[in-house]
């Protein structure tokens, strides 16, 4: 039997029938989404994404940072945010309650169909941006590796994080923009992102490398007016009520919300603080470094090494997908959920390069793990001794600890290489 034949056989169905699965898969992942979407999630966000919405329907989005309103202790979130919640909020009192009832199944639902409609998204923009270099079948396959991930499951369908799925969203059609020489969509959706949550900003550094190699004058001005647009028209509304200074004074509070270590963030700071993470990162732990100041230098550096190691078209996902781990690990105030983006960035790097796939299948269980056992819902404290769940948590954080360092080496590889080969040439 001709073995060539058949495998041209084999991928000509799998292209003929590529739409019919990949609907499936969709319908398939939609539907499991809506299974969890009726549970409570997780209760202080959605319970503050709840009261902000119906305060954004009832004074307007725009007036969502006035004195009076604006409660710091609920989350500092950009503009682009408010507006989404303000969406949310008003569909939810045309067809379910006029009186904005809050605490309801209806709310939570439609807090969490958000997210879930995002990732539905970005499973297509996957399969758009996968299906030329690696093949319908490799891009079918990571769609399903997507929409059935544990990790990216639990953090929208089951706890509700509203914002997760839209700034990552923003980000993988961001690079995949940027692959196809779009730079006008590029700045577009990186506007979006950025002004939707602010942890996109962990990765402009490495996307603005990217926009100026090779330099190029009409590529740079298409994306700073993709950019500038989509900016303008988000802040529109407040320059127009007046409100813009209010919004910026909020917004300057994002860093130093949740002054801790580690907001249960299974990274370096929970494993040196033994899981006592809730402490000060005001703390001096470096002569008259802070811990803070440590992390976003140590985060800086991480920026560096994989700069100069990113040029390649074919390393950018690792690249990305580092950026994202760094930040999680290195960062103080860091959440449980943070891991979000970098295990979507490795489900695609895994599916362009089949060595990845151990350690896109790691970072998912330690994600997976890092909210399970800090779920209020699940309350591992009540089927686990205290001492036991400690040593679990921190048995999770050296997992990831120990991945960042053999990562971080293997990063290091190349620049060592040409040290030790400059070294010997001066040598001899």
């Amino acid at each position: 039997m001709n073995t060539s034949h058949t495998a041209e056989h084999r991928s000509w169905v799998v292209i003929r029938r590529t739409p019919l699965i990949l609907f499936g898969v969709l319908v398939l992942g939609l539907a499991l989404r809506l299974y969890f979407a009726p549970q409570p999630g997780y209760p202080g966000d959605i319970d503050g994404w709840s009261r902000m919405s119906a305060l954004s329907v009832r004074f307007g989005y725009p007036h969502m940072y006035d004195p009076g309103i604006f409660n710091r202790s609920e989350g500092v979130y950009p503009p682009f945010y408010h507006v989404m919640l303000n969406v949310v909020g008003r569909i939810y009192q045309q067809f379910f309650s006029p009186t904005f009832e809050l605490h309801t199944t209806e709310l939570n639902t439609l807090l969490k169909l958000f997210p879930v409609l995002c990732e539905i998204a970005l499973a297509l923009i996957i399969y758009w941006g996968l299906r030329r270099a690696v093949g319908e079948r490799a891009a079918l396959l990571a769609v399903a590796a997507c929409l059935f991930n544990p990790a990216v499951l639990y953090t929208s369908a089951y706890w509700g994080m509203f914002g997760d799925a839209f700034y990552t969203l923003c980000l993988v059609l961001t690079l995949f923009a940027w692959q196809r020489d779009k730079s006008f969509l590029a700045g577009c959706v990186l506007a979006a992102g950025v002004l939707f949550k602010f942890q996109m900003v962990a990765f402009l550094p490495l996307i603005g490398w990217w926009l100026l190699r090779p330099f190029d004058w009409k590529r740079l001005l298409t994306f700073v007016a993709g950019f500038g647009l989509v900016a303008a028209l988000i802040w529109a509304p407040f320059v127009l009520a007046g409100t813009l200074p209010y919004a910026l004074r909020a917004l300057r509070n994002t860093v130093g919300l949740f002054p801790v270590l580690s907001a249960n963030a299974h990274n370096v700071w929970f494993l040196i603080s033994g899981g006592n993470s809730w402490q000060t990162d005001l703390q001096r732990v470096l002569g008259s470094l802070t811990a803070r100041t440590v992390g976003l230098l140590a985060f800086g550096v991480a920026n560096l090494l994989v700069l100069f190691r990113s040029h390649e078209q074919r390393t950018r996902w690792m690249s990305a997908a580092y950026i994202g781990f760094a930040f999680f690990m290195l960062s103080t105030e860091m959440h449980e959920n943070y891991l979000y983006p970098t295990v979507v960035l490795l489900v695609i790097a895994a599916c362009s390069a089949r060595r990845y796939v151990l350690l896109a299948l790691i970072i998912t269980v330690t994600a997976l793990a890092n909210m399970a056992l800090h779920d209020v819902l699940i309350d591992p404290a009540a089927w686990l001794s205290a001492g036991t769940l400690n040593t679990v948590r921190l048995l999770n954080s050296a997992v990831n600890s120990v991945v960042y360092v053999g990562w971080t080496g293997w990063l290091l590889r190349d620049p060592v290489r040409r040290v030790r080969a400059f070294a010997s040439q001066r040598t001899a």
